[in-house]
């Protein structure tokens, strides 16, 4: 199974539904200079289909109700599950904007190098190794959690002494220049607990 990851992003949530609307697959070159095209997803029902967290089949978040292509990009309507406390925090970091990439598993059936004539209609396909003509859509997931380490960071930054502060600070990547972090404040309590987190909790208790 191939693995492509997109970070188009969440369209729309709604809350009381418990559903998102999301861009999982574009038309453009990937970091793997390879492209798959949304239009040649093998059609087929869609609707049902397990959605996962980081293509891991022993962590369902939801079910999708449609995938369909959309001007250059591939759709997905899904609704999470809010019968585990993991699948409502992924949720709830998804509303929030914490997790917002998405990565698609499928089965390619058809591909080939950009043509020249292909290369004139989309010149940003010049890098192009490969497009991905005809495809199986196995599965999507919700993936990454670019955030997590930044809102550690922002807890970190609020409320932990100086001698904590010179251990942690090696474990954590440096923030992106110019970021503002107000907008985590309310997504720290509701993070998972982590590796990072069980270091930081057992530095606090020395």
């Amino acid at each position: 199974m191939e693995q492509k990851t997109f970070e188009a992003g969440t369209l729309e949530t709604a809350p009381g539904r418990r559903e998102i609307v999301a861009c999982i697959s574009t038309a453009a070159v990937d970091r793997q200079n390879e492209v798959v095209l949304p239009t040649g997803m093998l059609r087929k029902n869609h609707g049902g289909m397990t959605v996962f967290y980081n293509h891991d089949t022993t962590q369902p978040i939801g079910v999708t109700q449609w995938i369909k292509p959309h001007h250059g990009k591939l759709l997905a309507k899904f609704r999470c599950t809010d019968k585990t406390p993991f699948a409502r925090d992924i949720f709830a970091l998804a509303q929030d904007g914490v997790l917002r990439t998405y990565s698609i598993g499928f089965r390619p059936l058809e591909s080939s190098p950009p043509t020249a004539a292909e290369i004139r209609q989309n010149p940003q396909w010049s890098s192009a190794t490969r497009i991905y003509r005809s495809w199986e859509l196995l599965e999507f997931s919700l993936v990454g959690v670019p955030a997590n380490p930044e809102a550690l960071m922002l807890a970190i930054s609020k409320g932990i002494s100086a001698p904590a502060r010179a251990v942690l600070q090696p474990l954590l990547p440096s923030p992106p220049a110019g970021t503002d972090y107000a907008w985590l404040r309310d997504v720290v309590p509701r993070l998972r607990p982590t590796p990072l987190q069980a270091t930081i909790d057992a530095v606090l208790r020395r």
